[in-house]
Formats: structure tokens, C-alpha cells, sequence
């Protein structure tokens, strides 16, 4: 494929879907390599963003951020305001709308007893930093099958539909897949 010159890559996602991006995972499931130089005399950029009057979707922003990936180790995308959420949904429109929120249980999010509301596939474990973890490296996938207890200290990092610790977690998506809310509080 080709990228073209202002062009902006905000993501990626399964075949056909567009509409179900990740913007941000960790580890990477997919690396895009450059492989080469496209040299030719066609506007590539004015063929894929046809204007709206021709029906065709607009142009992309220019302002999307350089590197998505390294801002989601310090963003929490599991909710968007400063309040204790009782409610993660990982949903975000654009990296630049999402205020940073901490991810960390008794601060940015309630501690207590969560459970799925809305479950796709893809949702069955939540992962959490260990509190005593002040590096981040210590991951934890916890399943969610059934309530799970979210206690003061642990930081909220993602979901997975794996309970291997090396698999790749979602952090945030333009498509919320489930939705995590509050039961019980601690």
C-alpha cells in the first residue's frame, strides 16, 4: 500500500471493519514497515480522500498526534473525566478530546466490586498494574468472566481476550467493545 504525503495513520483494524480501530495496544499486534519509495505522477492522496460532494469521505485531520502509542502509557482511555469513573469503556474518538484521567482505583476510578455490562468477543479479562508496582512492569490479567474487585492502588491498563500475560491488550478503540461498571463499591 501507499502513504501518501499529509496523510495521517491513526490506526489499525480487522479486515473490512473500519469503524472497530485500535489506536493504541500493548504489546503491538500488527508493525507496518516501510519498504520502499512510490514515485509516480498520480495525486494519491486527492484519489483516496475524494471530497464530500463526490460523496467520498473527507480528508483526515491534520492534527492527530505523532506517536499515539507512547502517550497511552500515561493516558487512561478507560474513561474521560477526573471523577472517580464507575464506568470503563476504552472508547475514543480522537487522542486529542481525551483529557488525561488517572487509571489508578481510588483516584480516577472507584474501588470496588465491576462486572461486563455490554461483552463482545474480546473482553474477557481485565488487566492491572499490581499497586506495589511503581514501575509499571508488573502486569496482571484478571478474569472477568464473574465480578471482579478492583481495589485502591491498582491501575486499570486495558482488556484482553487472553489470560496469557505476553498476549497483546486493547487500550483504547474508536468502537467500545464492552464496558466495565461499578456494582458494589469497596
Amino acid at each position: 500500500m501507499v502513504l501518501a504525503e499529509r496523510e495521517a495513520v491513526v490506526g489499525y483494524a480487522p479486515a473490512g471493519d473500519h469503524l472497530r480501530l485500535v489506536m493504541a495496544s500493548n504489546p503491538p499486534q500488527c508493525i507496518l514497515e516501510r519498504v520502499g519509495t512510490f514515485t509516480a505522477d498520480i495525486d494519491v492522496y486527492a484519489q483516496r480522500h475524494q471530497s464530500e460532494r463526490d460523496g467520498g469521505p473527507q480528508a483526515p485531520s491534520p492534527s492527530v498526534p505523532q506517536d499515539a502509542a507512547a502517550e497511552a502509557d500515561w493516558k487512561c482511555y478507560a474513561h474521560d473525566s477526573p471523577e472517580p469513573a464507575t464506568e470503563l469503556d476504552w472508547y475514543v474518538t480522537t487522542l486529542e478530546d481525551h483529557p488525561d484521567v488517572s487509571c489508578v482505583v481510588g483516584e480516577g476510578i472507584a474501588a470496588g466490586w465491576w462486572r461486563w455490562h455490554h461483552r463482545w468477543a474480546g473482553c474477557g479479562f481485565v488487566v492491572i498494574q499490581v499497586a506495589d508496582d511503581p514501575e509499571r512492569l508488573r502486569l496482571q490479567r484478571r478474569d472477568a468472566s464473574e465480578p471482579i474487585l478492583l481495589t485502591a492502588g491498582e491501575s486499570v491498563a486495558g482488556y484482553s481476550d487472553s489470560e496469557e500475560n505476553f498476549s497483546p491488550f486493547t487500550i483504547s478503540k474508536t468502537w467500545p467493545d464492552s464496558t466495565l461498571q461499578l456494582v458494589e463499591p469497596e
